[in-house]
């Protein structure tokens, strides 16, 4: 028994330390007022409002990746991510990737340092209706690649990346930043650059795990239990 409960917790181990590959997420379009401020499982957001003076990043040809670190500050499974994203080009693809990050405030000359790979999925531009718009992009995770942020020990945290694959006329896309650091727990990267006090929108959404019962929850119901057994069988042994 005690050799079965080692393999299954070594299994539990491995399973939990292993990336989380998306294949299946699902793309909707909202309108770019729908940018979520609050609201049930919203975790984290870089920054609750646009407004005039929002700034942007494309991917292109000479611009190809895109990042934004991050903090989170309680232990949840990742269910969606929200991204402001106006698409221009058709065809055109992206990937989307999670990685852990040593330091979230990395300044860094090249591209961010990244660290254990999380998740990962690709998209074509046809999956976004907004073209020449800016839309809230919501990216809904299957239950099979969704997976678990914890908080890290400062300045320890994540970071998404978003890549152009490949696509047509420049620019592929467009997504909505702002200056003046908003988001203190991480920074926004374009390609070789770091950008102190600059965030590209991010928000996102996950479940927090229920709590499991105390060990004397399982000892009560097992007393009891027996309690009943007990009871059951000096009724029998009484008939009889």
């Amino acid at each position: 028994m005690l050799a079965k409960s080692l393999v299954f917790s070594i299994s539990c181990i491995c399973v939990l330390g292993a990336a989380h590959v998306a294949q299946a997420t699902t793309v909707t379009t909202a309108p770019f007022s729908a940018w979520p401020t609050s609201g049930p499982g919203l975790q984290l957001v870089t920054y609750n409002a646009f407004t005039s003076s929002n700034d942007e990043e494309r991917l292109n040809t000479f611009r190809t990746d895109i990042y934004q670190s991050f903090r989170v500050n309680s232990t949840f499974t990742l269910t969606q991510y929200d991204l402001a994203l106006q698409p221009f080009s058709d065809p055109g693809n992206i990937q989307i990737s999670i990685y852990t990050k040593a330091d979230t405030l990395e300044s860094s000359g090249g591209n961010p340092t990244l660290g254990t790979l999380l998740y990962q999925d690709s998209f074509s531009m046809a999956e976004f209706s907004n073209f020449n718009n800016y839309g809230t992009q919501e990216f809904t995770l299957t239950s099979g690649e969704q997976f678990t942020l914890s908080p890290q020990t400062s300045p320890a945290g994540y970071i998404l990346w978003i890549h152009r694959i490949d696509g047509g006329a420049d620019p592929i896309l467009r997504t909505q930043g702002r200056t003046g650091n908003p988001y203190a727990d991480g920074q926004g990267y374009a390609n070789t650059e770091s950008f102190a006090g600059e965030d590209f929108a991010l928000a996102l959404f996950g479940e927090e795990p229920t709590a499991a019962p105390e060990p004397s929850t399982y000892a009560l119901g097992l007393f009891g239990l027996a309690g009943l057994g007990l009871v059951a069988w000096r009724r029998s042994r009484v008939r009889g």
